[in-house]
């Protein structure tokens, strides 16, 4: 890994001042490594490991290196983590430490997965065989809005909303009848 050297800005002719410290004095911590095979860019670190390093607080454990962009801070699973919002702060997604969040001002926003063209969506799996995909050695899918009492069947309506009816109402179209 390179040596972190400070970027320097010359403030007159006699006087050149590294941009870290400038920016540091003005804003928090800002240092760029422009030395070495690729330039490095620290915020709130002064060794930055990763192209753009953001650091929200002192790290520990095991961090990786030359990674495009790496984040950390305290965040929670699913709200105040890292936050991208509409200028008008009433939308936007965040990213908890392991989860993906809809955030803003609105108290009812949507959270979208939009695959484009023929893409797909794929819960673990990186290679979707559907349109939704669910993989795993126990894959299930729970819908709260179908749980009921006793053994239901799951009907798809003209709009393609799913509901579900017991089964003894089905049983003619399930097979169960004798034959006379």
């Amino acid at each position: 890994m390179a040596a972190t050297l400070p970027l320097l800005v010359r403030q007159d002719s006699r006087r050149q001042t590294p941009i870290g410290t400038l920016i540091g004095a003005l804003f928090g911590w800002l240092m760029l490594n422009p030395w070495g095979a690729y330039a490095q860019v620290g915020i709130g670190t002064t060794a930055p490991r990763n192209f753009l390093d953001v650091q929200a607080v002192p790290r520990t454990g095991t961090h990786p290196t030359g990674r495009p962009l790496y984040v950390t801070g305290t965040v929670n699973e699913a709200a105040n983590g890292f936050e991208f919002r509409h200028s008008n702060g009433t939308q936007g997604i965040g990213i908890g430490y392991n989860s993906l969040y809809a955030t803003g001002s609105n108290i009812n926003p949507n959270l979208n997965l939009l695959p484009r063209g023929t893409g797909r969506v794929g819960i673990g799996t990186t290679t979707p065989a559907a349109t939704l995909h669910v993989a795993g050695a126990t894959s299930t899918v729970r819908f709260a809005r179908l749980s009921g009492t006793g053994t239901r069947v799951v009907a798809a309506d003209a709009d393609g909303d799913l509901a579900t009816v017991s089964a003894a109402s089905q049983a003619d179209n399930l097979g169960n009848h004798t034959a006379t």
